[in-house]
């Protein structure tokens, strides 16, 4: 069944740093007011305590919407953690999901938060490619594109073929 998701971000007011990703389908307040409670653990709990204790609350910005599935909308997150993680050096306090036995590597995280950025469905990004949409699901899954659609990919979106395996 498909959902819409929200993909957002909990950042530092002090620092402006992001420190969180997630993914809900709840309304934003409903979401931030979850995290304010402070039911969770690990290092999550231990930056919001840091926080509370200096009068300071997260911000909180939403980063996309996505249109899919929960496991889909996982992806993307995961996808936007590794973007965060590599791009800004971002210490996450996210608790590390198990790994699922579909495995998304690199290119296909990268790509599913491009096409959530970009408010891209799969069928519009394989029209625009060239392909036809069951290539852009496998690609979303794990599966390697062949290198030159792993270059046409490159031109359109920015994401590096290495990401892909390719050098």
């Amino acid at each position: 069944m498909s959902t819409e998701w929200q993909i957002y971000t909990l950042h530092d007011p002090r620092t402006k740093v992001i420190r969180y990703v997630g993914i809900t389908e709840q309304p934003l307040a409903m979401r931030y007011a979850a995290h304010l409670s402070n039911r969770c653990n690990g290092k999550k709990r231990e930056w919001l305590l840091e926080l509370f204790d200096v009068g300071l609350k997260p911000i909180m910005r939403r980063l996309a919407l996505f249109d899919g599935t929960k496991s889909e909308a996982e992806d993307v997150e995961k996808a936007w953690m590794d973007l965060v993680t590599a791009k800004y050096g971002a210490d996450l306090v996210n608790v590390q999901k198990k790994t699922r036995k579909r495995k998304a590597n690199a290119g296909s995280r990268a790509l599913a938060a491009w096409l959530s950025t970009h408010l891209y469905t799969q069928a519009e990004f394989a029209t625009v490619l060239g392909v036809q949409q069951p290539h852009v699901s496998r690609w979303l899954l794990g599966v390697l594109p062949r290198i030159n659609i792993a270059l046409k990919i490159q031109q359109l979106t920015g994401i590096p073929v290495d990401v892909w395996g390719y050098s």
